[in-house]
């Protein structure tokens, strides 16, 4: 009997140990990203591995910015070659992991990037994304070195025609001046976490748990107003028939990533995020004979006219960055409009509003000393 008993207790600590090992095999694999479905070693969808599973990454806004992340992650430090989209390597392997990823091109890992939230999607596995990476023997193309004198001068034309290219600016003086901090239950707040416009932790509340209505939010709101200072209209990359619409608010959505909400600790490390979804791009107001055509309603065209303004009011939905877990403290805002590019500008050296931000002890805080920066 002693025998048994003691047989038992060892069986017992063998499969904990067995279900530890893999706990921490699990965990030390969590980042990680690999390669399927490629003819080479160097190209495929990708895949990220979360709590121990592998799953796909979604092609919403992926570019190359993106597809450079992630193959210096991968070991090819020459970056990608190209960004692949609409899972050109086969479909992909659920769990979606991410979606939305915006990448700034500094990050380490793919992880690190910005992304809706772990299996916050809208997609299907058909939108798989991918790369191709740069390889050694890629590393000085013979096409890229210019050899006769007439490839400088088709550079001219370009940097002539760029100066007719729409402009955007936001101003920084009405975001100080309307900013501000509301607490709202997040019963209130139900169309916002459609559109995942809240931190993680409002995702972990139990509502089977009856008092789930009393949480609340700590949000921190101010209007965004942008400006098109260029010479030609600002319009949205994707074709009209790509535009997503929101039953929410009831319009389109034609940019998924038209501006980026963030607070910036000391140590520069990203503390809060505002998660809107997307954005309606239309003309609110205009300034020097500037004739609006754009607007969000029945599936009206979207765009930002030359001489005109997008507003986006501090009372909108998700115009806000959800500050409910972050400590009182010094930080910066940091609002940035066209981040990925995609729309080219005249000039990305006015696209970027900085912004001190005090939060205090009794959950107050002020937004001062906003200025205009380079993206």
């Amino acid at each position: 009997m002693i025998l048994l008993i003691s047989g038992f207790i060892q069986l017992i600590i063998l499969i904990n140990s067995q279900s530890l090992s893999n706990n921490h095999n699990n965990h030390s694999n969590e980042g990680m990203i690999r390669l399927i479905g490629g003819r080479t070693m160097f190209e495929g969808n990708i895949e990220i591995n979360h709590f121990g599973q592998w799953g796909m990454i979604c092609d919403d806004e992926w570019d190359l910015l993106d597809a450079n992340v992630a193959c210096k992650q991968l070991g090819f430090v020459l970056g990608a070659i190209m960004a692949t989209n609409m899972s050109r390597y086969g479909k992909g392997r659920k769990p979606i992991w991410m979606d939305n990823v915006w990448c700034n091109g500094k990050e380490t890992k793919l992880s690190s990037c910005r992304f809706d939230g772990w299996n916050i999607h809208d997609c299907e596995s058909n939108e798989s994304a991918g790369v191709i990476c740069r390889v050694r023997l890629d590393q000085q193309p013979i096409w890229s070195l210019p050899s006769k004198p007439t490839m400088v001068m088709k550079k001219q034309p370009k940097a002539i025609m760029k100066n007719d290219l729409p402009d955007l600016e936001p101003d920084p003086l009405e975001v100080e001046r309307s900013a501000f901090i509301e607490h709202r239950s997040i019963l209130f707040l139900q169309c916002a976490m459609e559109e995942n416009c809240l931190s993680q932790s409002a995702y972990e509340i139990d509502k089977n748990d009856p008092t789930w209505i009393f949480n609340t939010r700590i949000l921190l709101r101010f209007t965004a107003s942008i400006r098109n200072i260029g010479k030609s209209d600002f319009r949205p990359f994707r074709k009209k028939n790509q535009w997503l619409w929101h039953s929410c608010h009831q319009h389109y959505h034609s940019m998924e990533i038209f501006a980026t909400f963030d607070l910036i600790d000391i140590n520069e490390n990203h503390i809060a995020q505002g998660h809107k979804a997307s954005f309606c791009l239309e003309d609110n107001e205009c300034y020097d004979n500037g004739n609006a055509n754009y607007v969000c309603a029945d599936y009206g065209d979207q765009g930002i006219s030359v001489n005109c303004v997008d507003i986006y009011k501090s009372d909108l939905d998700c115009q806000w960055i959800d500050i409910t877990d972050i400590r009182p403290g010094s930080y910066r805002m940091k609002i940035i409009i066209n981040p990925e590019r995609k729309v080219e500008e005249k000039t990305f050296e006015n696209n970027v509003i900085l912004c001190s931000f005090i939060y205090n002890d009794n959950f107050n805080g002020s937004v001062t000393n906003c200025t205009l920066n380079s993206l």
